[in-house]
């Protein structure tokens, strides 16, 4: 998790708004989401399909930022939401085709797209994802000179082609999916 912020603070430098252990709290998450373009999650994600707005972001100190806080906030600029979070686009035995779950819900928030896992991922995916999917997002722009995130289907395709390039196990890469616009 810790190369994984590296990597953002690197590609996103002062236009990053970073929490990080204490800072990484339920209250302090949600003050920042309705100003967030982009989000993005490098923790642990819990699917619970007997309550699934119970499903739940871990964050410092194992609190929990569950589906119902989350689709509660105004996502005022929201886009592109990163969750690099096991299970974060699983669906369960009662739902399997994925209608409820961490990334589907920021879709409900506002977020027009996410980018999730369907199975438990590699901790070194993380960073090697974002970093691929971050430089290519970055080179498109918006008509504001912003990153133009109507573009991260295509940039999520792009990296994951890339980690299959070098070399990474089918298991590993297929996990991530895009979903939204």
């Amino acid at each position: 998790m810790k190369d994984e912020i590296k990597v953002i603070r690197g590609i996103f430098a002062e236009n990053a708004q970073v929490l990080d252990n204490e800072q990484a709290n339920p209250a302090a998450v949600l003050q920042h989401l309705p100003r967030a373009k982009i989000i993005h999650f490098a923790t642990h994600g819990a699917l619970i399909g007997a309550l699934p707005l119970k499903s739940h972001f871990v964050l410092h100190n194992h609190e929990k930022l569950d589906l119902l806080q989350i689709m509660q906030s105004r996502a005022e600029r929201a886009e592109l939401a990163f969750l690099a979070a096991c299970h974060a686009a699983a669906g369960t035995r009662r739902s399997p085709d994925e209608a409820l779950n961490l990334a589907n819900s920021l879709l409900f928030c506002g977020f027009r797209s996410a980018v999730g896992t369907l199975w438990t991922m590699a901790d070194s995916d993380g960073p090697t994802l974002a970093r691929l999917f971050y430089d290519r997002l970055s080179a498109y722009r918006d008509s504001n000179g912003g990153v133009d995130c109507s573009r991260s289907a295509e940039a999520f395709s792009e990296s994951v082609r890339d980690m299959r390039k070098q070399g990474v196990p089918l298991e590993r890469w297929s996990t991530f999916i895009h979903v939204g616009a």
